[in-house]
């Protein structure tokens, strides 16, 4: 273990080079056969997102959403092919006219939100729970969605990144009617066309705090320490005050405590590599690229909040 960034000397992190998966088994096809209990969908695709829905685990892939049997995270076989239960594996394939090619499945308000590059679609089961006689898919929009950048909930939205040439533009999903699975959507970056430079990497929010925070895609051999950030207060479910502005962090050159952003190491690409939210503190990875060849990683934490004081500083500063 290290102590980098701005951990205290009572906290300690722990990096395991060799962890043991042997104890995570996919389960094995005990009934039927390739007939009667096919493959999951998911096989010789490439995977695009995994998440959990309804206490299923779910693979996007190609057009089709596969969720594994119901609190059975590794079975994605039926074990019975003499009668369908409620707990089966579930199968579906989007309906579109064209070939679609799925890239993100959102939990969503009880749906699961199925973004492609053009198009979304809602899988549910109404107000029922799902189950493979009561599973549903439609078309739900039609907002452009970046494929390398998966939607965060904030509240009763969905923000939606989008590429425009060489920027980025975010668009908030809305659910209108919930019975009638009617969303809206609308563009939050319209008025700053080409604030959020380049394309994005990762979107997480804080929402004690109103927040979402926007990692960009880091530049090979180049310092990327730029988080995007937008603040919002929605009353009565409209957003009455909303705002976009960026923080430039300082990373730790390979723990030694030195940073990166000194000027002490103009040779170093150092890089936020992925960032993460626990309650009010933002945690993110970072990586120093010594000559192109070495990566030393670390970890740092930042405190979120709007009642907090400067290190070493009792008096809370604001701008006025």
């Amino acid at each position: 273990s290290r102590r980098t960034g701005n951990w205290l000397d009572n906290d300690i992190v722990s990096f395991y080079e060799d962890p043991d998966y042997k104890k995570f088994k996919w389960a094995d096809r005990r009934a039927g056969d390739d007939n009667t209990n096919p493959l999951p969908s998911f096989i010789d695709e490439t995977i695009e997102d995994i998440f959990l829905y309804e206490n299923r685990l779910g693979f996007v892939a190609g057009s089709s959403v596969c969720l594994s049997e119901s609190g059975e995270y590794y079975n994605f076989f039926k074990v019975t092919t003499n009668q369908l239960l409620d707990t089966a594996t579930i199968g579906v394939t989007v309906p579109s006219a064209n070939v679609a090619k799925l890239r993100h499945g959102v939990p969503f308000k009880g749906n699961l939100i199925l973004f492609d590059e053009e198009t979304q679609y809602v899988l549910g089961a109404g107000r029922e729970a799902i189950t493979p006689q009561t599973v549903a898919i439609s078309q739900s929009g039609t907002s452009e969605c970046d494929k390398d950048c998966k939607p965060v909930v904030i509240e009763s939205t969905i923000m939606i990144p989008f590429r425009k040439g060489s920027s980025t533009g975010f668009n908030s999903m809305l659910i209108e009617n919930p019975e009638a699975d009617i969303y809206n959507t609308f563009d939050l970056s319209e008025h700053i066309p080409t604030y959020l430079e380049g394309n994005m990497k990762q979107v997480v929010a804080m929402p004690q705090e109103n927040l979402v925070i926007v990692l960009p895609q880091p530049i090979p051999n180049q310092v990327n320490n730029t988080l995007y950030l937008y603040k919002y207060l929605d009353v009565n479910r409209k957003r009455v005050q909303s705002a976009w502005f960026k923080y430039e962090i300082d990373l730790p050159a390979s723990g030694n405590g030195n940073w990166a952003n000194s000027g002490s190491y103009p040779n170093y690409g150092s890089q936020i590599d992925s960032i993460h939210v626990i309650e009010n503190t933002l945690y993110m990875t970072s990586l120093m690229n010594v000559a192109g060849i070495n990566q030393y990683p670390a970890l740092i934490k930042m405190e979120m909040g709007s009642s907090l004081t400067d290190d070493n500083s009792s008096v809370l500063m604001l701008l006025d």
